[in-house]
């Protein structure tokens, strides 16, 4: 899955190092997000202080709008607090919405979480990783039916599963069935529901077409 696997790697880990220097404990990394033991999304780390824990979303570049709001939802469903270490937020929206939801900033510098080797070989990686994927999963197009289609075009235009379900008029625990079900056949990638989201815009422009 196309994540910039190298530079995210090395994201994290500094991430974690820098949680720990605070007096954080790094409790697990890559948090599985599950409703109904159904694997919907997962959390960069896990942390803990004072006996509170936190779901820690690792960017690499400034957080907007919808990673924050992911965050939300995640920490949420796992009954922790939301935070977010990055190179600063997007734009003004982003920092309203995290003030306005309670989560958690922490802002480093660009020398911190990065470098123009990693910078290069995320890139790089990144690259063939997506044309992978791509690929992949545009042979997916026959076996998928108009019920399918309908729920890959709901998350191509969500910014999170609980929109997508709303957008689809179905609930939260019946369209979460639905997206398991996408991963499990192989039609949508596991992991982030942005990259799945991604996956799903492109779906509906050449599956449509064929």
């Amino acid at each position: 899955m196309v994540q910039g696997k190298a530079a995210m790697r090395s994201s994290e880990s500094i991430a974690a190092n820098l949680l720990q220097q605070m007096g954080y404990k790094v409790v697990e990394m890559h948090k599985k997000v599950t409703i109904n033991n159904i694997e919907i999304s997962d959390v960069d780390i896990v942390a803990e202080k004072n006996g509170i824990k936190y779901a820690v979303e690792v960017k690499a570049g400034p957080a907007d709008v919808s990673s924050i709001r992911q965050i939300y939802v995640n920490s949420k469903l796992l009954n922790m607090v939301p935070m977010i270490i990055s190179r600063g937020l997007a734009d003004e929206k982003a920092e309203e919405l995290a003030k306005e939801l309670n989560v958690i900033f922490i802002s480093v510098s660009d020398q911190v979480l990065t470098n123009l080797d990693e910078i290069y070989a995320s890139v790089k990686e990144a690259l063939v990783d997506f044309l992978d994927d791509f690929f992949k999963f545009l042979t997916k197009c026959k076996i998928i039916d108009e019920k399918d289609l309908k729920i890959i075009s709901s998350i191509a235009v969500s910014e999170d599963l609980i929109e997508a379900a709303k957008n689809s008029n179905m609930s939260i625990e019946d369209f979460t069935k639905a997206f398991s079900s996408l991963h499990n056949r192989g039609i949508l990638p596991s992991g982030k529901y942005e990259y799945a989201s991604l996956i799903s815009k492109l779906i509906v422009i050449f599956c449509k077409k064929q």
